[in-house]
């Protein structure tokens, strides 16, 4: 559970302590990547989130974990969390068991068209 916690703040305090980093000498500024970005959040060792799952028929995610959430597995359902229970969860589970999860990667999706693809070059 998650109290008094805002996903933009964490965001600006992590680009805070990475500028300060690189400031001091300790980051090189450019190119700055995800992997230096994450070791200056404020819990650097918390895990991504798998599934987010999200209660009461809203569909947002409400500015929580923002960097932590951006591959997870989004789940909405209806009922208001106090009245969820195991078998909900259950099927949560179930179901995100049964995605193909990609991290943000492409799917290859069918042409419609009309005009076909272009073949491959032969190998040289």
């Amino acid at each position: 559970m998650c109290i008094d916690y805002s996903g933009r703040d964490e965001i600006t305090r992590t680009a805070a302590a990475l500028a300060q980093a690189a400031s001091d000498g300790d980051v090189v500024p450019f190119p700055t990547g995800p992997d230096d970005v994450a070791r200056h959040l404020p819990h650097p060792d918390m895990p991504d989130v798998d599934l987010l799952w999200r209660t009461g028929n809203e569909q947002r995610t409400s500015n929580f974990l923002p960097w932590h959430a951006a591959y997870a597995e989004l789940y909405f359902t209806p009922d208001f969390w106090p009245d969820v229970d195991r078998r909900d969860l259950w099927q949560a589970i179930t179901k995100y068991s049964r995605r193909q999860r990609r991290y943000g990667a492409a799917t290859l999706t069918r042409n419609t068209t009309g005009i076909p693809p272009t073949p491959d070059p032969p190998p040289a």
